[in-house]
């Protein structure tokens, strides 16, 4: 989605969504994420074939067929009075003959026809005459002797709005040259309902009434094509214009259409006839007269088309110039926050384990960055490589156990995933295995998204073009700062092309959410609530494990490993002593069984302190990596070989800091830019430079080669 599908989706959720920012109406002073694009790269990043042919036009496809469309299109378009249509081409060819009556006549002039200034015998060329008998009927004797006097119509006029009732369309194509960017579209459906007067150039000798048709219903017998364009450059202050409509058809109304039309109007201003000699004249000499206005049909449609494209646009970039107020959108299911949760990450790697089998079983070459090389599966005691690739069958069945393992996988990105590994399973003859093992892990995400709801809305702020830069801000109006900015407010990293910051304490707070929602957990959710025995004392299995409900943490990431249950949500803080970033995480009731003859048991309240370096994934999300982890077990909690008096005391010790640093020795990514916005639809890579400090983190990006 990308850049340009972005721009068009926020045009609709501007136009037809917004609600009231932030808690009680307020607006949010904090933003989770804030970032700063220049424009040029912008504008690099929108004419990029990837984002036209690969990104835009689906999102472009959504929105025609979304509500919003149907409700913006299908409506009543005045229309202003047109000069009748004349035969240009004769004009021009007269000119180019020599015909002296022609020189010096604008030929492109709509009201040709209608100007006085024009010669008379230039109208007998290219004007339309009509026998004045015709208009008058059993009055004819109105009409002048002179066998050349005709009625001519000089223009149209439309006492009715033309009424679009029905329009269905299709992109087809999206191209860009020259900062213009143009988007064809097949119409398959198109009712239009008006009204049209012809008015005449009147005669002293004689009045001519308007011809005029009421209840013009005009129906498409077949697919069109017309193309939009536009001028963007969102280095300007008005970053689109000179929007324009191209018919791309020669005959857009055809004959057929207006005789359909005619046939069930009601014709008005004919002189002298009976209604059945007017019903008869409807089917015989007025249709070659009524097909004359096919060219003002065919605008009308190009300028309700144009009318509607410009105010959409109009309403998206009034949404988006600075100062403008923020957009309160629904979390969809498409949305970052259905990519939030440790349960998300941990299958996701197990989905890039299976996309790599199947290339492996198809013979497609596994590049050394894919994702799911250089990382620590549960059945390697170390990083993966190409050789322990395991078949499709067995990355399958890992899959599934790690979803079952999982309580909140509702990650819609992992889900359409899978749903992707369908088309490629077919032809290999694996679709049983995908119909048994994997197609029932997309039905499992939508519920998981229904039951573990993290945040109902995202507020979008956008400030784009007509300065060096355009922003864009993501906030969370449940928990943000109605007062207090955000610590990266004013922060910046020079001569920066693509530079985004995160606000920790709004992350902070959206991990204490993801906890109590139990995104944040493996199984269950919220503080920790121990089973009581009548006497008041904890609840234990038989094995020992302590018996509760809270958030439950698979600390080897396994069920039958160690687990704990997390004691309130961790926090990110900056350490300005090493110039990076600590987690702090406590944890309740942790408890590892035997693990030789009965002995080597684990029990106790675990205190984790981890320190990490932040750095930048590709897309420009927000990473910490290369972790090193402090820990203690709280003062009288400690059972079986925690305590320091156990045989297996110092063995265990060292099996939990093995277990510990395999946890933080995997790259943590906090999904933001890469899942929302328009920084989601651009091929980023870090630069280099970051900012780091007291409740913020910032980093400088760059469009990938």
């Amino acid at each position: 989605m990308r850049l340009f599908a972005w721009l068009t989706l926020l045009s609709l959720t501007t136009a037809y969504a917004q609600e009231p920012a932030c808690g009680e109406g307020g607006r949010c002073a904090t933003q989770l994420m804030r970032a700063e694009v220049s424009n040029e790269t912008l504008n690099q990043a929108l004419y990029s074939t990837q984002s036209l042919d690969d990104l835009a036009l689906p999102a472009i496809d959504a929105f025609l067929q979304s509500d919003a469309f149907a409700a913006s299109f299908i409506t009543n378009y005045p229309m202003e009075p047109m000069g009748f249509p004349f035969n240009a081409e004769r004009c021009l060819s007269e000119q180019r003959e020599g015909d002296a009556n022609f020189a010096g006549v604008n030929c492109a002039d709509p009201l040709l026809c209608s100007d006085p200034a024009v010669n008379e015998a230039v109208k007998r060329e290219v004007c339309l005459g009509i026998p004045c008998a015709l208009l008058k009927g059993n009055q004819m004797n109105q009409c002048p002797a002179d066998p050349q006097a005709q009625a001519r119509p000089t223009m149209v006029h439309f006492p009715e709005p033309v009424g679009v009732r029905r329009l269905a369309m299709t992109p087809t194509s999206l191209s860009a040259e020259n900062n213009v960017l143009r988007v064809c579209f097949n119409i398959t459906q198109l009712e239009i309902s008006t009204a049209v007067e012809m008015e005449f150039q009147q005669r002293a000798e004689v009045n001519y009434n308007r011809l005029g048709m009421r209840n013009l219903n005009v129906n498409l017998d077949g697919p069109r094509r017309i193309c939009m364009s536009a001028t963007v450059d969102l280095r300007q202050a008005n970053p689109v214009s000179q929007i324009r409509i191209e018919n791309q058809d020669a005959e857009f109304v055809s004959n057929a259409m207006v005789d359909r039309a005619l046939s069930t109007a009601q014709v008005t201003g004919l002189d002298g006839y009976s209604p059945t000699t007017v019903g008869i004249l409807q089917t015989t000499a007025l249709p070659p007269i009524v097909r004359f206005l096919r060219p003002t049909v065919e605008t009308a449609i190009q300028q309700s088309l144009s009318q509607v494209f410009e105010a959409q646009i109009g309403i998206m970039l009034n949404a988006m110039k600075e100062g403008s107020a923020p957009t309160t959108v629904n979390t969809g299911s498409d949305s970052f926050v259905s990519e939030l949760g440790v349960g998300n990450l941990a299958v996701s790697n197990y989905a890039d384990l299976m996309e790599c089998s199947l290339m492996k079983r198809n013979g497609t070459p596994i590049p050394a960055t894919h994702s799911c090389l250089n990382q620590r599966y549960h059945f390697k005691d170390r990083n993966l490589r190409l050789q322990d690739i395991p078949k499709p069958e067995k990355a399958a069945q890992y899959l599934s156990e790690q979803m079952n393992i999982y309580e909140h996988v509702t990650s819609e990105s992992l889900r359409q995933q899978i749903l992707g590994f369908e088309a490629t399973m077919a032809p290999m003859g694996l679709s049983s295995l995908y119909n048994t093992q994997l197609r029932p892990l997309t039905d499992m995400i939508p519920a998981n998204q229904m039951r573990s709801q993290l945040l109902n809305n995202v507020e979008l702020m956008t400030s784009l073009g007509g300065r060096v830069n355009s922003s864009f801000g993501v906030s969370l109006p449940e928990i943000c700062d109605l007062r207090n900015p955000s610590p990266h407010a004013g922060r910046s990293i020079p001569n920066c092309p693509v530079q985004t910051y995160v606000d920790l304490n709004e992350l902070n707070r959206l991990l204490t959410s993801m906890y109590q929602s139990g995104r944040l957990c493996h199984r269950g959710r919220g503080d920790y609530v121990p089973q009581l025995l009548p006497n008041g004392q904890q609840r234990y299995a038989s094995n020992g494990a302590p018996i509760g409900e809270g958030c439950k943490f698979l600390v080897e990431g396994t069920a039958d490993g160690m687990s704990c249950y997390l004691n309130g949500a961790p926090q990110l803080r900056f350490d300005s002593a090493t110039r990076g970033y600590r987690l702090q995480m406590n944890t309740r009731a942790c408890f590892r069984d035997a693990v030789l003859f009965g002995q080597g048991k684990v029990g106790g309240d675990i205190n984790f302190d981890i320190g990490f370096t932040p750095s930048v994934c590709e897309g420009g999300d927000f990473c910490l990596q290369d972790g090193q982890a402090e820990w203690n077990v709280v003062e009288g909690t400690a059972r079986y070989a925690l305590r320091e008096s156990s045989f297996f005391n110092g063995i265990v010790r060292s099996t939990i800091d093995s277990e510990l640093n395999k946890l933080i020795g995997e790259t943590i990514r906090l999904p933001l830019s890469s899942t929302e916005g328009p920084m989601s639809v651009m091929p980023l890579e870090a630069e280099g430079r970051i900012d780091v400090g007291e409740g913020f983190f910032g980093a400088c990006l760059r469009l990938r080669n």
